[in-house]
């Protein structure tokens, strides 16, 4: 009989247990859910261009460096000159430094000299972009 006692004690103790246990998660479960605010949303915007920016680089290549730095000199004077004529800003044409480099073929493994390579950059923005179509033209015809 004792070790029935024992039992009982056991599983009345295990009850208890689960009792309590058991109102502790409906204490919890009483609170309200923290509150929420979920968003999500798109947009696009359509915005039409209003300027251009323009590389242009100009070359020659001559047996001479003299003759090719003073080739392409000769060619962006004319082109900046033109430039006039548009009405462009100063300030949105940047013109880089000459640079002269040797220019190689190369025929059968053999370097043979070819020249003179000048060559120079333009950097241009263009602010009103109806006179894409003439800066173009104006640089292929100047330069």
């Amino acid at each position: 009989m004792q070790s029935t006692n024992g039992i009982f004690s056991k599983v009345l103790l295990a009850a208890l247990f689960i009792m309590v246990s058991a109102t502790g998660c409906n204490a919890q479960s009483d609170q309200p859910a923290p509150r929420k605010v979920i968003t999500s949303g798109s947009g696009l915007i359509k915005v039409e261009p209003n300027m251009a920016q323009l590389t242009m680089q100009l070359e020659a290549l001559h047996k001479d460096g003299g003759v090719a730095k003073s080739d392409v000199d000769g060619r962006v004077n004319l082109f900046l000159e033109a430039l006039k004529t548009l009405n462009i800003d100063e300030a949105d044409v940047v013109a880089s430094a000459l640079q002269l480099s040797p220019n190689y073929e190369y025929h059968h493994q053999k370097r043979q000299f070819n020249g003179y390579r000048a060559s120079r950059t333009i950097d241009l923005t263009l602010n009103k972009l109806e006179q894409l179509n003439q800066l173009m033209d104006l640089a292929l015809t100047s330069g």
